[in-house]
């Protein structure tokens, strides 16, 4: 029995040493706790890329949309401005005071519907109504193209073209 004791005696100092062997080890690689965690942090900053770059989007279509506004409501006020110095206005002349505006009134904000107006401030050339409709549409504006008479160092006429919702482009004209 002494071979069969020292056979098991062998074994199992075997068995001590193959598991010391083991513990002692260092294991690489990753736990599962590891990465889901590490997921979670990609997760979250991958949802927080994709809030950024919605709004980014977003500011940039609201940036893109204000930019127009000021190009249409420009080309406006560049029109009726030059048509002012080029003299191409009908200058009515009720009690000789010139009113080249009509529809225009003295002491309050007039809405203006550059459509139907605009026959009346230029009746004979249809080409320069033409080039004022187009740019003074009130389609192309979130509000209504509006003008007043004043007095500033004579009579003049103002007139406010809405750029967006509570800004407008203003321009101020002499009458004369």
């Amino acid at each position: 029995m002494g071979r069969l004791t020292r056979l098991i005696a062998d074994k199992e100092s075997n068995n001590l040493h193959c598991s010391r062997q083991f513990r002692g080890r260092h294991q690489d690689g990753v736990t599962l706790i590891e990465l889901i965690i590490a997921l979670v942090i990609i997760g979250i900053a991958m949802a927080t890329i994709t809030s950024m770059v919605v709004f980014s989007f977003d500011a940039i279509k609201t940036n893109t949309n204000y930019a127009a506004s000021i190009r249409t409501a420009e080309s406006c006020y560049e029109t009726l401005l030059s048509l002012h110095e080029n003299n191409a206005w009908r200058w009515n002349q009720p009690d000789n005071n010139d009113t080249p505006y009509a529809g225009c009134n003295a002491e309050v904000w007039s809405e203006l519907n550059i459509n139907s107006i605009a026959s009346d401030w230029l009746p004979d050339n249809s080409g320069r109504r033409t080039l004022l409709v187009n740019a003074c549409r009130n389609d192309n504006f979130p509000s209504s193209l509006e003008c007043q008479q004043i007095n500033v160092d004579g009579p003049s006429t103002w007139f406010k073209i809405p750029v967006t919702d509570g800004s407008n482009l203003e321009l101020l004209v002499p009458n004369d």
